[in-house]
């Protein structure tokens, strides 16, 4: 077989499982317990891992020429538990070995038993080639054959075949013809996939609507929630308005009136008789103040010192009359006054701070 290149399949070596391990692993009714056979040839030696009759997975190992039968044996030892380990993770439920079969002659198999026997702790059961071809009437087995297992998975083919045995798988024939399927089959087939199509989209289409549904009255119950909670804050929201525009354009007058203070002279110079301050719009204001001044150039410089970009001030005219034995001038003025923040006033002067005392 080797010399014509001729390919045999591993799977038919769970022909040589002897019967007695057949009909224990059939009633032990455990769906995990799994066969391990090892084919020990010259150079090779075939591995088959089978559970039920049926194999679950099957390696070629290499062997050395010139080695030692131990170190061959300790070889196959580790090489099979290797490949269990790898193959362990592919299987859906990992195998456990319940029973070992080595076929070779004995001189391939010598001491390979013991060594499988004590790594498994089972029992390994060794199994002659030639023991597929012995007759069961005749006592004396046939002497002119190799009894090599070189030539076992052949002879498990040849003796499937010689005994119409259905191989677990056809390799012969991997590919199965279709099954032809009736033209009705096929139009009731598509008619079912079509009403499906149009049933999913139908649903599917009513499903978004009726989302967007119920999404509107939703959103139209939290609007009128909505009004409602602005026709209840609508005189607060009105009063927080004026309020914050209040304080937006209010003036300091505090420090306003410190301000005007230092800047219209003081007795005996110049007396304010009556000041009127009126509010002129959003951070403006309007003060209306007459009195009396020594002269007129006290008043001329009383203009100078309140005219600035926060005030302007504009003055008429200056009256001057007689007040016994002396001559006054009296005066009305329009002060128009601008909001400015509290840090843009210029600090009090000693000079004021007196004028407050007095």
């Amino acid at each position: 077989c080797k010399s014509h290149r001729v390919l045999v399949s591993t799977h038919p070596l769970r022909t040589f499982v002897p019967e007695l391990l057949r009909i224990e692993q059939k009633n032990s009714g455990h769906s995990d317990a799994a066969t391990l056979i090892i084919s020990r040839g010259d150079d090779v030696a075939e591995v088959l891992l089978c559970s039920d009759g049926l194999p679950l997975l099957s390696r070629t190992i290499r062997l050395a020429a010139d080695v030692p039968q131990l170190e061959i044996n300790r070889y196959l030892r580790s090489e099979t538990q290797r490949t269990l380990i790898s193959a362990g993770g592919q299987m859906a439920q990992p195998a456990k070995i319940a029973h070992v079969v080595i076929v070779g002659n004995e001189a391939q198999t010598a001491g390979l038993d013991d060594v499988l026997s004590d790594h498994f702790q089972v029992v390994a059961a060794v199994v002659r080639p030639n023991s597929l071809l012995v007759d069961a009437a005749s006592s004396e087995p046939p002497s002119m054959l190799v009894n090599s297992g070189n030539y076992a998975p052949l002879l498990a083919a040849a003796f499937e075949d010689a005994s119409a045995v259905t191989p677990a798988i056809d390799f012969a024939n991997p590919r199965r013809a279709p099954v032809q399927t009736s033209p009705i089959k096929k139009i009731i087939a598509a008619v079912a996939a079509a009403s499906l199509l149009v049933g999913g989209g139908f649903y599917y289409v009513w499903s978004q609507f009726n989302e967007i549904d119920e999404e509107n009255a939703r959103l139209v119950t939290r609007l009128n929630e909505l009004n409602e909670i602005v026709k209840d804050t609508q005189s607060r929201r009105s009063l927080v308005s004026t309020v914050s525009a209040w304080e937006k354009n209010r003036i300091s007058w505090p420090d306003e009136l410190l301000d005007l203070t230092e800047r219209i002279p003081s007795l005996p110079n110049l007396t304010v008789q009556q000041l009127t301050i009126s509010s002129a719009g959003p951070g403006t204001a309007v003060a209306t103040f007459r009195g009396v001044g020594a002269s007129p150039e006290i008043i001329a410089q009383m203009e100078n010192k309140l005219r600035d970009k926060y005030h302007e001030i504009r003055i008429p005219g200056v009256r001057e009359q007689q007040e016994g034995n002396k001559v006054v001038s009296t005066f009305q003025a329009t002060l128009t006054i601008r909001k400015r923040t509290s840090s843009q006033y210029a600090p009090p002067t000693p000079s004021a701070d007196a004028k407050g005392k007095k």
